[in-house]
């Protein structure tokens, strides 16, 4: 509520004020699918405990995206991108 009221009172656009202090999420799938490789790259010893049942590692790899990103992407596009690359 008090940072609304901020926003109004010193008349900021809310978009403006987002994307200032990096609120928006990445949604540009090619630099996300370039993340999602980049962890695939330094993580083949985590991918093959997933191959062997440990899938709860996968969570692991989708926080390895969210932190490179910085926060940026959305888990869920994360996780989605992950699990069709690596089950291709």
């Amino acid at each position: 509520k008090e940072i609304l009221a901020n926003l109004i009172e010193q008349e900021i656009v809310p978009e403006e004020f987002a994307s200032e202090n990096n609120l928006i999420q990445e949604n540009n799938i090619e630099e996300i699918s370039k993340i999602v490789e980049e962890v695939i790259e330094n993580n083949s010893e985590v991918l093959e405990r997933i191959a062997n049942g440990e899938e709860k590692l996968i969570g692991f790899l989708v926080g390895q995206i969210i932190k490179i990103s910085k926060g940026q992407v959305n888990p869920s596009v994360a996780k989605e991108l992950l699990l069709k690359e690596i089950s291709s």
